[in-house]
């Protein structure tokens, strides 16, 4: 894997955030059919890609009934989910009778379709014939590519300030901190205080569309554990829940632990909220991405989404301040064309926040002009960390 633009840590919020967060609300957006010409553009590539490789995967916003405000659904007592609600209970029920309205009218084509619980979105893996289906489909808002992230990471605590925060009294006690990475070593001596075991839990679908590469990739969730649930109590392929299903794969799966023992560590070293909890969520799958013969960890949407859904599933029983997210993807320059790309990270981002739960986004920047000659140099971020209504550090 060629070397990408580097992830700045976004632990230094993460541990403000512990302590501090004062949520906004943004309410999910309301979208009509988005027929504009960018709209069209992303299409037109995506049926071209299908048509060169067979399929591709996507995310399909789904048209609801009504939208409601993700603030109905927060508790009264702190920050997280209400799960007794009768504003999410009926947004719940929205969402399936949306997701069945769709299955049923794909019905008559090939291939599976993955539903969410709490944004209105499914992920399908598309061919040619699919994706021009759907954009005659009234039950279809709006398509988006099932994008590809990375992990990465080149500073940690010494440059973003960790001991000031922890000099300042924020240590994240009494809250906990959700890594969603490659997986926690749950045994680590600085982390093992921290680890709340019965919360890991692991999302690493693979589908058949990677048949076009030399090696499919490989899930890595223990299939030994029990699978999470779905909103409507089916479980969830590709998945695991409980005590041991966010352990590293092996070798070359240590980046979700490094980010943890940053996050919260509290052991010989110390991490910048040592006293916080840590719920550990593997989001991955490992395969040659590109084609260079080297295995590849990359983390797509559709799973970092399934990922951040269960955590605000778990908020209704932890206090949850801050989901952690050190990877990337797709270079925008605009949260514009970041809202028309990833509306799908950005719902269940909005969602988070408006319960109360910040996540943090590594900001992995580039820049273009040159500013030694006074010109006003453009600076690029990976999304998710331009999606708006998530934190980032640059």
């Amino acid at each position: 894997m060629n070397a990408r633009a580097r992830l700045l840590a976004p632990a230094l919020i993460t541990a403000i955030v512990l302590s501090s967060f004062a949520p906004g609300v943004v309410s999910p957006a309301v979208g009509g059919r988005n027929f504009s010409a960018d709209a069209k553009a992303r299409h037109a590539e995506l049926v071209a890609r299908a048509k060169s490789v067979g399929h591709v995967p996507i995310l399909i916003k789904l048209a609801l009934d009504e939208q409601p405000s993700a603030k109905a659904f927060r508790s009264k007592h702190r920050a997280g989910l209400d799960p007794f609600s009768t504003a999410l209970e009926r947004h719940q029920r929205n969402i399936e009778r949306a997701q069945q309205r769709f299955a049923d009218k794909l019905g008559r084509f090939s291939g599976e379709i993955r539903g969410f619980k709490y944004v209105p979105y499914a992920a399908v893996v598309a061919d040619e014939h699919v994706l021009e289906a759907l954009q005659d489909m009234p039950e279809v808002e709006s398509i988006q590519e099932d994008r590809p992230n990375f992990a990465d990471l080149a500073s940690s605590v010494p440059l973003i300030g960790g001991k000031a925060a922890r000099d300042l009294g924020w240590t994240g006690a009494g809250q906990a901190v959700a890594i969603l990475d490659t997986g926690v070593d749950t045994d680590h001596p600085m982390l093992v205080k921290n680890v709340i075991p019965e919360t890991a839990a692991c999302f690493s679908r693979t589908s058949a569309w990677w048949d076009n590469v030399k090696t499919p990739p490989t899930s890595l969730c223990n299939s030994s554990l029990p699978r999470c649930i779905d909103g409507s109590g089916n479980a969830i392929d590709y998945s695991a829940c409980g005590v041991g299903a966010a352990e590293p794969c092996g070798p070359g799966c240590e980046h979700g632990t490094h980010v943890a023992g940053i996050a919260a560590g509290n052991g010989a070293q110390i991490g910048v909220a040592p006293e916080a909890g840590i719920v550990p969520v593997q989001v991955f799958v490992k395969y040659d991405y590109d084609g260079d013969g080297d295995l590849d960890l990359v983390a797509y949407d559709s799973d970092i989404i399934a990922g951040l859904e269960y955590v605000l599933d778990l908020s209704a029983t932890y206090d949850i301040a801050a989901v952690n997210l050190s990877l990337g993807g797709s270079i925008m320059s605009t949260t514009a064309s970041c809202d028309s790309n990833d509306g799908a990270t950005k719902a269940i981002i909005d969602d988070l926040r408006a319960v109360g739960i910040a996540t943090i986004v590594a900001a992995t920047t580039t820049t273009k002009g040159d500013s030694n000659r006074g010109k006003h140099p453009t600076y690029e971020i990976t999304v998710p960390g331009i999606v708006p209504g998530s934190v980032d550090e640059q």
